[in-house]
């Protein structure tokens, strides 16, 4: 062999040396990004377990603590104490605390107190939108068809939309509702309507309330958010209540999507449509 082809091989195989670690380089880096990436969003995980403090509806009831009808104190009374007629955390900043959307999602919906009052036995039409004004949410909800795997039977996955568990409680019926939505879904493209969805544990930590509004073919149903939580794939189940609430179900953490953020809502008002949907 010529020394000229033995350089020429020299170089071919320094090239592809070099190439080869490159590529070795990049996938290291790489891998050790992802691994990082997956890290931190593990680590956050235990701050998406969050109990709201604010418990009592952001509904008024028509009666004070001292059994007072709100509609007997007189008007001038309401004026320089209007706070019987404002929502509790309003008290504080009765201008700036609600918002325009939040303000109008309120609006026209009967209360609905934690002992009952008044009593309301619940809808069996479906849901058909959901509504998180906080969050900018605003989907189409379907009931998710159950799909036959030839040796076991599992739900359609939601696409695009909010998936509403079959057999479990229709909006403002006793029990607990599942409603399931994509985190992100970017091999399947079906949508990330639940991409904010993590967002709630952070304004529930701050003292803020989110409502839920959940609209059937004839009624809307108002919910405010109670609780979230996190926890294993492996370990979620789907369970009833003895009250009227909602659990909304999406993936976490982003890159492993290994376990599920449960967010909790307890219904506290409804209204009427005045034409149906």
């Amino acid at each position: 062999m010529s020394k000229s082809s033995k350089r020429a091989n020299f170089k071919n195989i320094s090239t592809l040396a070099i190439g080869l670690f490159s590529a070795g380089t990049l996938l290291v880096i790489a891998a050790s990004i992802f691994f990082l990436f997956t890290f931190i969003n593990t680590h956050n995980l235990d701050d998406l377990s969050v109990q709201s403090e604010n418990t009592s509806s952001i509904l008024m009831s028509p009666y004070m603590k001292n059994g007072t009808k709100i509609e007997s104190i007189p008007t001038s009374r309401k004026v320089i104490y209007p706070g019987a007629e404002l929502p509790f955390r309003q008290w504080a900043d009765p201008r700036g605390t609600i918002d325009l959307a939040e303000a109008s999602t309120l609006e026209g919906f009967t209360p609905i107190s934690s002992s009952g009052l008044p009593f309301f036995s619940g809808d069996s039409s479906r849901a058909v939108r959901m509504m998180i004004p906080s969050l900018e949410i605003d989907v189409p909800v379907k009931n998710l068809a159950i799909l036959n795997l030839g040796d076991s039977l599992e739900y359609e996955t939601p696409d695009n939309t909010v998936g509403h568990i079959p057999g479990t409680a229709n909006p403002g019926s006793m029990g607990n509702g599942w409603y399931f939505g994509h985190l992100e879904s970017p091999l399947r493209g079906e949508g990330n309507v639940f991409a904010r969805l993590p967002k709630i544990p952070e304004l529930i930590a701050k003292g803020e309330e989110v409502l839920v509004v959940i609209e059937s073919d004839t009624d809307k149903y108002l919910y405010t958010i109670v609780e979230t939580e996190v926890l294993p794939a492996e370990e979620f189940e789907i369970f009833e209540s003895a009250d009227s609430r909602i659990t909304l179900v999406t993936c976490q953490p982003r890159g492993t999507y290994d376990h599920r953020l449960l967010v909790t809502g307890m219904l506290i008002g409804f209204r009427k449509l005045t034409e149906p949907i």
